[in-house]
């Protein structure tokens, strides 16, 4: 449990304090009007990693002072119309090895 008793939920939360408040077509307006850079993420709920970006990326204090002072952030779901619009899931993934530089498997979803 987190120090505000939270629990998990609270810790894995979105970083509602840096990200813009809108459609994707308004951050993208509000980025351009700004002069900012757009920073589009795309979570998928079921993917730790993605929480992990949450609890210990965007929380942190000099992660937030730069997206503050250079990006228009917003945070899209995978399998929302929206985030499927920006995202490219392959379907295979060659798996290789460094040397000989030859096709082990193939991993298909």
């Amino acid at each position: 449990m987190n120090q505000k008793g939270g629990g998990l939920a609270d810790l894995f939360r979105p970083p509602l304090e840096i990200l813009f408040k809108g459609s994707f077509e308004k951050a993208t307006a509000q980025a351009t009007a700004s002069k900012r850079w757009l920073l589009v993420n795309v979570q998928d709920p079921g993917v730790f990693d993605c929480q992990l970006l949450n609890r210990d990326t965007w929380s942190d204090e000099g992660v937030r002072r730069i997206v503050k002072a250079s990006f228009v952030m917003i945070q899209l779901y995978m399998l929302t119309d929206q985030a499927s619009e920006y995202t490219y899931v392959p379907q295979s993934v060659p798996r290789r090895v460094p040397s000989p530089q030859r096709c082990l498997t193939s991993i298909s979803p």
